[in-house]
């Protein structure tokens, strides 16, 4: 586990760095902030490619998942909403509010790929075992992830 205070580089992972494995976001995710005064932000996003097509097309499906995903990253469900878009590309759009942050997720029904991104901040939260259980429940074929750190940094 790492640990970062004050007197350390308040940076917890790679600027914008490509994540090619589960592992490297749940090692994220064990990063513990003691006495630091520093909003510690974490963003993870990404790409789901060839998608469950069962799963993209359920509206309620993907809420529930989305509900649960919060959950599972340490924070708490304030608020919801989904949007159905019709059209050639149509798909769905969800997108949550929580205490620490917001996640959101767009599918697109002929394509069969998903966009999700989770951006916390306080050093207990853990998106990135949101971001794996999104992919646990929508199962791609492939998938790629990003790890943002969104800290604030003292100066």
């Amino acid at each position: 586990m790492a640990i970062f205070t004050k007197k350390k580089d308040p940076l917890l992972f790679k600027e914008q760095a490509r994540i090619k494995s589960d592992d490297i976001l749940r090692n994220m995710d064990s990063v513990k902030v003691i006495e630091n005064d520093n909003l510690i932000g974490k963003h993870v996003f990404g790409d789901m490619y060839n998608v469950d097509k069962n799963a993209i097309d359920d509206v309620d499906y993907l809420k529930k998942v989305i509900e649960e995903c919060i959950g599972i990253s340490g924070t708490k469900l304030m608020d919801m909403k989904s949007v159905e878009i019709g059209g050639r590309k149509g798909g769905i759009s969800v997108i949550a509010l929580m205490d620490t942050g917001h996640a959101a997720l767009h599918a697109w029904h002929t394509d069969n790929y998903v966009t999700f991104d989770i951006f916390t901040f306080g050093g207990e939260t853990e998106p990135g075992k949101a971001f794996d259980y999104i992919v646990s429940k929508l199962r791609p074929k492939r998938h790629k992830a990003f790890v943002m750190d969104r800290s604030q940094i003292s100066t």
